[in-house]
């Protein structure tokens, strides 16, 4: 029988977190420069490839 994992997501409108717990406590999953959000803006390209970015601010 496989290890239950329980996971909790966050989506805001401008950024969104993901966390599981680890130990009975919370623990916030970093993206891979080590921030705790990441911008809820995604979109998929014609290849079906999934990209997350921030959102630019334009003059």
């Amino acid at each position: 029988m496989r290890n239950k994992i329980d996971y909790g997501i966050d989506l805001g409108t401008t950024n969104s977190a993901i966390a599981r717990m680890e130990n009975g406590k919370p623990k916030v999953i970093q993206t891979d420069i080590q921030k705790d959000t990441m911008p809820s803006c995604v979109a998929i390209n014609p290849r079906k490839m999934l990209h997350i970015q921030p959102i630019l601010k334009i003059n």
